[in-house]
């Protein structure tokens, strides 16, 4: 995309959908720092795009240490860096609250994110590596998480009993996910009732099906914190879940992060991993 900065954020996004390529049916959040784009659009929320369909609500913060942008990654692209040291670290994240997400609506949700995790082990209470795991991204206490002390080098989703519900850290290691550019897709299923939960989730890793991950969890986990939307309270790096939400980094670079407010196909994450997939080395 070649983006002219004196156009409307419409007219921007117009450009976008038609240069891009990726699947737009039920896009509802769009964040891409990893085109090549190294101006500002909007430069009062700095130093990247939001090029999200409702443009006009773009209400979301963005707090970091240093630039917060690499010009550089190695790659030629640009991205996000979510790095620092100490209380720093704690205010590295992004956070927006998305139009037209419930708190148990849709019945599906997809997120999707290029990213690379550095470090798994996470920040926690102003202690790099910690080794208490960090949150990819959360809706306030339903998040996608890297795990937590002894199991810590998983990826999935907080079933919030210690344990996360996705790839073992042997899956984790065999994919290479640790310090490499890599395309993830989260599935996402809202909460079933108070009275339990079964979540019939699915991570694609470079459009590679993971398999459908089902997790059944009694009275304390059927709640609209650990398994709701949230009313669309999005955040990328850590929760907003109670006294927690300073907690729970990670040191990643982040250079697209969209979601879809339905369940994407696989053959649309092949198309959209295929469409931006040459910006990270593939």
């Amino acid at each position: 995309m070649a983006a002219d900065y004196n156009q409307t954020p419409s007219d921007l996004y117009d450009t976008y959908q038609t240069n891009v390529g990726i699947s737009y049916t039920g896009l509802v959040y769009n964040l891409d720092v990893g085109n090549g784009i190294t101006n500002l659009y909007n430069s009062d929320k700095n130093r990247f795009i939001e090029l999200s369909p409702n443009y006009q609500n773009k209400n979301f913060t963005f707090s970091t240490p240093g630039s917060g942008l690499l010009a550089t990654n190695g790659i030629g692209t640009v991205s996000i860096a979510f790095t620092g040291g100490g209380t720093d670290y704690e205010t590295n994240d992004i956070t927006a609250t998305i139009p037209g997400i419930g708190t148990d609506t849709p019945s599906k949700l997809t997120v999707e994110m290029w990213a690379k995790i550095n470090n798994f082990s996470g920040h926690y209470n102003g202690n790099p590596n910690s080794n208490a795991g960090g949150m990819l991204f959360s809706f306030d206490c339903y998040d996608v998480w890297t795990g937590d002390n002894d199991i810590n080098g998983t990826l999935g989703f907080n079933a919030f009993d210690a344990t996360t519900v996705g790839l073992t850290t042997t899956t984790v290691q065999s994919l290479g996910l640790e310090g490499n550019w890599k395309h993830y897709v989260f599935v996402m299923t809202p909460y079933v009732s108070n009275a339990g939960i079964t979540t019939e989730n699915k991570i694609y890793i470079n459009s590679s099906d993971q398999g459908t991950l089902v997790n059944t969890r009694g009275v304390g986990y059927g709640n609209t914190n650990t398994r709701g939307f949230a009313g669309g309270r999005f955040k990328i790096n850590g929760n907003s879940c109670g006294g927690f939400s300073s907690q729970y980094k990670l040191d990643m670079d982040v250079g697209e992060v969209r979601i879809y407010n339905r369940e994407i196909t696989s053959s649309e994450v092949t198309q959209n991993f295929n469409a931006t997939k040459g910006r990270y080395g593939y």
